[in-house]
C-alpha cells in the first residue's frame, strides 16, 4: 500500500499545510489533484490519509463500523451542549440521533414543510420588487435569505425575517459563514480551538458576545413551549415540537438541553449548505443556456400534460421532473456545499483496505 502514499517523511510537514490549504478555500480541488497523481488512497498527513474510492466511504461513515469521531468535529458550534453533529461519545450520540432523526424522515418532512409554499412565494415577489427597484438583483444573496427563512419556518413555524428585510440581520449569514471557516481550519488542530475561542481565560473575560439572531429565536421559541407538555400542541407540527415530543418521551437520554441545542445545531448546519447547494444550482444552470432551456422546457410540457398541478412545483412533482433531477445532483456533485474532510479515527485494532 506505501505506493498509494507521498512520503512519510514529507508527510511528517503537511499538518501546517492541511490548515494552509483550508485557508485557501481551494483544499476540495487540491484533494482531486492529489488523488489523480496518488490513486484513491493518499497520506495527507503523519497519520492522516483521505480516500476517494466511494465503495469504502459507508465502511467508514456507517454506524457501527468502528470509525469514531475525531476532534475536528468539536471546534464547530453549538458546544455547549452538544447537538448531533458535535457529540463525540458514539453512545450518547446515537441516543440523541434517535431521537433527533424522526422529524427528518421524509414523510414527516413533506408534512412540516407545507407551509414553505408561501416562502417561495414570498422570494419570487421580492425578486420581481428588486428588479424593478434596482434594475438587477443578487440572486445568490436572495437565495441564503431564503434558506434561512425556510429553516425558521421548518424549525420554529415562522420566518426570521431575512426576506422582509432584504438584508443580513444582525450580521448573521456572516457570522455563520466566518464559523464555519474558522471550523474547518482550526479543525485540522483542533488544540488551537483551546487557544483561540475556546481559551478558557478569554471565556472568563466580563464580556459577552452578542447572541446570533438563529440562535436567539431557537431559544425564545423553545422558552415560549415552557414548560414542556404533551398537551401544549403548537398549532401546528414542526421540528421544535418534534425534539419536544422525544425528550417527553426519553427525559433521561434527550434532556431539555438537549431540544435547544439540536434545535440550533438544525439551522447552524443546514442554512449554508442549504444556500450554498441552491446557489451553486442556479449559478451552473443559468452559465449554461441549453441546460437552462432544457430545465425550462420540462416544466412547461409537463404543465401543458397536466402533470403539474399547483403553482409552486411540489416535491412530489418535482421528482417527475428527471431533466432537472439529473441537473440538480449533478450541480452537488461539482460544487458540493462541504468542500473540507470530515475526519474519522480507525479503529484501535486497525483496518486492512
Amino acid at each position: 500500500m506505501d505506493k498509494f502514499y507521498p512520503d512519510p517523511f514529507l508527510a511528517s510537514f503537511t499538518s501546517i499545510w492541511k490548515i494552509i490549504d483550508v485557508a485557501s478555500t481551494r483544499t476540495n480541488l487540491n484533494s482531486i489533484e492529489l488523488h489523480k497523481r496518488y490513486g484513491p488512497f493518499v497520506r495527507i498527513g503523519p497519520n492522516e490519509i483521505s480516500m476517494s474510492d466511494p465503495a469504502f466511504v459507508g465502511e467508514v461513515l456507517a454506524p457501527g463500523k468502528g470509525f469514531s469521531k475525531t476532534d475536528f468535529y468539536s471546534v464547530f458550534p453549538p458546544q455547549e451542549p452538544k447537538d448531533i453533529f458535535t457529540e463525540l461519545d458514539e453512545y450518547v450520540h446515537a441516543n440523541k440521533k434517535r431521537v433527533a432523526a424522526i422529524p427528518y424522515s421524509m414523510n414527516t418532512m413533506l408534512q412540516i414543510s407545507e407551509p414553505l409554499t408561501n416562502t417561495i412565494q414570498h422570494l419570487v415577489l421580492k425578486l420581481k420588487s428588486a428588479a424593478v427597484d434596482q434594475g438587477h438583483v443578487d440572486l445568490g444573496q436572495w437565495l441564503h435569505f431564503f434558506a434561512f427563512d425556510s429553516l425558521g419556518e421548518v424549525a420554529f413555524s415562522s420566518e426570521f425575517g431575512f426576506l422582509n428585510a432584504g438584508r443580513d440581520i444582525d450580521h448573521t449569514l456572516y457570522t455563520i459563514k466566518q464559523a464555519a471557516r474558522y471550523g474547518g481550519i482550526v479543525g485540522q488542530k483542533p488544540l488551537l480551538d483551546r487557544l483561540l475561542l475556546n481559551n478558557p481565560i478569554l471565556k472568563a473575560l466580563p464580556f459577552r458576545r452578542k447572541d446570533l439572531l438563529v440562535a436567539a429565536k431557537a431559544l425564545e421559541e423553545v422558552q415560549k413551549r415552557e414548560p414542556f407538555s404533551e398537551l401544549k400542541e403548537p398549532n401546528r407540527k414542526d421540528i421544535l415540537s418534534y425534539l419536544i415530543s422525544g425528550h417527553l418521551r426519553s427525559p433521561s437520554t434527550f434532556k431539555s438541553e438537549d431540544v435547544s441545542a439540536v434545535a440550533i445545531g438544525a439551522i447552524f448546519a443546514g442554512s449554508d449548505s442549504t444556500a450554498s447547494a441552491m446557489q451553486s444550482f442556479f449559478f451552473l444552470v443559468l452559465k449554461n443556456r441549453n441546460v437552462y432551456e432544457k430545465i425550462v422546457n420540462e416544466i412547461v410540457e409537463h404543465r401543458r400534460g397536466g402533470r403539474l398541478t399547483f403553482e409552486v412545483i411540489t416535491y412530489e412533482e418535482a421528482q417527475r421532473l428527471t431533466y432537472f433531477q439529473a441537473a440538480l445532483l449533478e450541480s452537488m456533485r461539482l460544487r458540493p456545499p462541504l468542500g473540507v474532510n470530515i475526519s474519522r479515527s480507525a479503529p484501535k485494532e486497525g483496518i486492512v483496505i
